[in-house]
């Protein structure tokens, strides 16, 4: 798991940008007292899964982001861990490999798989997994399909795949229609989409006191899902 430089499809002014993109994330990691590194993991299909890592020993700790987010999520968070921490960017999120979601036919499954191939390519017999909204769903998935490889889990707020119905906003978010409309006019300042936005879509005021008080921590932690 050694450092490789990013590769762009786009050119070098694509390359520039992630590279940019790179330094200025890693550098907001170190401004919060969280000294990572680069790090990439390939899988068994030869893609590669970013991470920012620091320490070493076993089992790691590995928190996992929630949806429309990245690595940088937890920032504010990382640095008041212990030991051995590693925080990938999700598959089609921040530096890791592009995937198209809509065309996976088992979520759960490919949530699963990616990782399993995670947990190897660091060469980890156990995890230590905190997972954020999705990041919860893709950690519960991996907890159920392979409890042994998993010593501690921890889900922060409500996690996302537990419920059957989507809420109305999202439904319209995700729309090729109404979605680049909602797009063009989301706030893009993290604290003001999880005080007006997110917090009234997903946690209402009906909701048990335990995940609303998750949402208040998540919000000051500058999480976008």
């Amino acid at each position: 798991m050694n450092r490789q430089p990013s590769v762009a499809e786009g050119g070098h002014d694509a390359a520039r940008l992630l590279d940019s993109f790179e330094r200025d994330r890693l550098a907001v990691f170190t401004r919060h007292g969280f000294y990572g590194e680069s790090r990439w993991v390939t899988d068994r299909q030869g893609r590669r899964t970013y991470l920012v890592g620091r320490g070493h020993g076993h089992p790691p700790t590995v928190l996992i982001h929630g949806g429309l987010s990245q690595a940088g999520e937890w920032s504010l968070l990382a640095g008041r861990l212990p030991g051995h921490v590693l925080i990938p960017d999700r598959p089609g999120c921040g530096l890791s490999y592009r995937i198209d979601y809509r065309t996976v036919a088992d979520y759960r499954k490919a949530a699963t798989d990616w990782l399993l191939d995670l947990a190897n390519g660091i060469g980890a017999d156990q995890l230590d997994l905190v997972g954020s909204s999705m990041g919860g769903f893709f950690s519960i998935a991996f907890a159920t399909a392979h409890p042994d490889r998993v010593r501690r889990l921890v889900l922060v707020g409500y996690p996302a795949g537990l419920g059957r119905e989507v809420p109305l906003f999202v439904r319209l978010w995700g729309n090729p229609i109404t979605g680049p409309v909602i797009g063009k006019h989301m706030p893009t300042d993290p604290e003001i989409l999880n005080r007006h936005g997110f917090r009234a879509v997903f946690i209402p005021a009906a909701a048990p006191v335990g995940v609303q008080h998750s949402g208040r921590l998540r919000a000051r932690l500058g999480c976008t899902c």
